[in-house]
C-alpha cells in the first residue's frame, strides 16, 4: 500500500467506526427504543426484552455500515482539505481522481462485509427477534392474532386449501385450523378440522390432539386421535415457511438462497400475488443493492467534504443525513412503482446505485478541475 493510500485509509477508517455507531444509536432510538421500554413497563421480563434487543442489533449494524462510510469520508477530506492536504497532494501532481481510489477499495471492503455479515448473521438474529417478540406476547398474554390461508397442489393442480386461525413461529403450530379437500370436480370434498397442527423438523404435519373430518359427499364425519391423519387424504404440500410468507413483511429473515427458493415456489403458485412477489424480488437484489451503498456513499461523500471543509462535524452530519434520506426515499419510490408492475424489481434496487454512482463521478470530475 503506498503513503497516499495508506494516509487516505487511516483518516476514512477510524471515522467510519464511529460513525456508523452513531447510525446505529439513531436508527435503534427511533425505531425500537421506545418498543423495548414499553415492553419493560408491560411487566415483559427483562431478560427477555435483553435478548431481543440483542436480536435486533445485527439488522440495524447491516444498514449503519454503508451509512457510516458518507459520515466519515465527509469528516475525513474535510479535515485533509482543511489541513491543506488535498491542496499539497494536488500541488504534487496527484489527481482527485487517483486520490478516491483508497477510498473505493475501502468502501467495496465494506460492501462485502455487509453482504456477508447480511446473508450469515442477520437471517439468524431477525428469526430469532420474532420468536423472542412473539414468547414476550405469549407471556404478556397479548399475542396478536396472525391469520393465515394458503392453496395447495399436487401435480400443479389445485387440490385444497389450509386456513389457519393464527400462526405461531415460536412452536411451529397453526391453531383453528381447517384443511378444506377438492374432489376431481373442482368442488369441496372433505373438510378436516384441527385444534392444532405442528410442522416438525422432519418438515411434515402432524395433528395435535384431536381432529375430525368431515364427508362432504356421505354427510359423515371421523373423529381422528393424536398423530392420525385421514385415510386417502395427503398432508399438504406446502411447508410453514410457505404459509408465512404471504404475511411475513420482515425480508430479512432470509437470506439470498432462501429467498431465491421461495421466489421460484411463489411463482409456481399460479395465485400467487403479482404485488408481493414484486415486493420479493425486490428485497432479494436489495441483498446486493444495500451493501453496495457503503462504496456509493463513500465516492459522494468525499469530494463533497472537500468542498465543505470550512464546515464543522454537524454540518457534514446534516449533509450526510440529506443525502441519506433522498438516497432511500428514490430507493422507497421505486419500490412502491416495482409493486405496481411500473419498474423490474431488479432495476428498482439498482437504479440508486447507478445515479450515486453517476453523482459521484460527476462531483469528482468537476472536483479535479477546480
Amino acid at each position: 500500500m503506498k503513503r497516499l493510500d495508506f494516509l487516505v485509509v487511516k483518516e476514512v477508517a477510524p471515522m467510519w467506526g464511529s460513525s456508523f455507531f452513531l447510525f446505529s444509536v439513531l436508527i435503534s432510538a427511533g425505531q425500537f427504543l421506545f418498543e423495548l421500554t414499553n415492553l419493560i413497563s408491560q411487566g415483559a421480563p427483562f431478560a427477555s426484552v435483553v435478548q431481543l434487543a440483542l436480536y435486533i442489533l445485527p439488522g440495524i449494524l447491516a444498514k449503519s455500515f454503508p451509512m457510516g462510510m458518507l459520515l466519515a469520508t465527509l469528516l475525513a477530506f474535510g479535515r485533509l482539505s482543511g489541513d491543506s492536504e488535498i491542496v499539497a497532494l494536488r500541488a504534487g501532481g496527484v489527481s482527485l481522481g487517483r486520490i478516491m481510489l483508497p477510498v473505493a477499495g475501502f468502501g467495496l471492503l465494506v460492501s462485502l462485509m455487509t453482504f456477508g455479515f447480511n446473508e450469515v448473521v442477520v437471517p439468524w438474529a431477525s428469526t430469532g427477534a420474532i420468536k423472542v417478540r412473539a414468547g414476550i406476547e405469549g407471556s404478556l398474554q397479548k399475542a396478536r392474532q396472525q391469520s393465515a390461508s394458503q392453496p395447495f397442489y399436487q401435480d400443479d393442480r389445485l387440490v385444497g386449501f389450509i386456513n389457519a386461525e393464527n400462526v405461531d413461529l415460536r412452536t411451529q403450530t397453526l391453531s383453528g385450523v381447517t384443511v378444506v379437500y377438492l374432489g376431481d370436480d373442482g368442488q369441496p370434498a372433505s373438510v378436516l378440522q384441527a385444534g392444532k397442527l405442528r410442522y416438525t423438523d422432519l418438515k411434515d404435519w402432524e395433528i395435535i390432539g384431536q381432529a375430525r373430518v368431515y364427508d362432504l359427499k356421505s354427510r359423515g364425519d371421523v373423529l381422528l386421535e393424536e398423530g392420525a391423519w385421514p385415510r386417502g387424504r395427503e398432508k399438504p404440500a406446502v411447508s410453514l415457511d410457505d404459509i408465512i410468507s404471504r404475511t411475513l413483511r420482515d425480508l430479512d429473515v432470509y437470506n439470498m438462497g432462501q429467498m431465491r427458493e421461495r421466489i421460484a415456489r411463489m411463482r409456481a403458485d399460479p395465485s400467487h400475488d403479482k404485488a408481493q412477489l414484486a415486493n420479493l424480488e425486490f428485497g432479494y437484489w436489495n441483498k446486493i443493492a444495500i451493501p453496495l451503498g457503503a462504496l456509493v456513499f463513500g465516492l459522494l461523500g468525499a469530494p463533497l467534504g472537500i468542498r465543505r471543509h470550512r464546515a464543522g462535524a454537524a454540518t457534514g452530519f446534516a449533509l450526510s443525513v440529506v443525502i441519506i434520506f433522498g438516497y432511500f426515499m428514490l430507493t422507497n419510490v421505486l419500490a412502491v412503482m416495482s409493486k405496481g408492475g411500473i419498474v423490474p424489481p431488479w432495476a428498482a434496487s439498482f437504479v440508486p446505485v447507478v445515479v450515486g454512482v453517476a453523482s459521484a463521478a460527476y462531483l469528482i470530475r468537476r472536483r479535479n478541475v477546480q
